[in-house]
């Protein structure tokens, strides 16, 4: 990857990593007034930051490390809202089963155990919410609810975080760095 950022101080002084930042951070406080809104809103832009980031040249390696602790952020805003549910408490369970895999991760300095510390707090307040929303009678703390929710977050952390999830961030980098010179740089003839 050319002219690849891999400093931390560099990348957190990059106008659009400032911006990825800010703009996650609004999502949580939206997180405590409409928390099925909040949430939705912060997995979006948790799906679009590396996209945003990969615009100011950070490298997945470096993403993982400016993305991780902002996604905590995330998990701690939702206690809030979770306090006043009857979930809070399997909430907690799946945050410090998550809160294990983060100090993995800083420890053995590898995203790869994140697929032994799948991130289902998230989702699993998240399906609470709609199913709320919606007046759907399906319990989320049902053994059957957790196991398909289980599997999915394990194939969705092993997916991103396999042997060559850096070979991946370096696809999507080099991907993204194509259609910005295709369609948004100015051609000189």
């Amino acid at each position: 990857m050319e002219n690849a950022i891999t400093d931390l101080k560099t990348a957190l002084k990059q106008p659009v990593t400032i911006f990825v930042i800010v703009g996650r951070f609004l999502g949580y406080v939206f997180i405590l007034y409409r928390p099925l809104e909040g949430i939705l809103f912060s997995i979006l832009f948790d799906i679009l930051d590396f996209e945003i980031l990969s615009i100011g040249n950070i490298h997945w390696k470096l993403y993982n490390k400016i993305e991780k602790p902002v996604d905590y952020f995330q998990y701690i805003f939702m206690l809030v809202p979770a306090y006043y549910t009857p979930v809070f408490l399997p909430y907690v369970i799946l945050l410090g089963i998550r809160t294990m895999g983060m100090g993995a991760y800083y420890i053995f300095n590898s995203d790869r155990v994140f697929i032994i510390f799948p991130n289902m707090a998230e989702y699993f307040l998240l399906f609470y919410f709609i199913f709320q929303r919606l007046n759907i009678n399906i319990s989320v703390v049902s053994w059957q609810f957790l196991a398909i929710l289980y599997i999915f977050k394990l194939a969705q952390e092993y997916i991103m975080h396999q042997k060559d999830s850096n070979d991946m961030g370096i696809k999507l980098y080099d991907f993204d760095r194509k259609i910005r010179e295709k369609f948004f740089t100015k051609k000189v003839i």
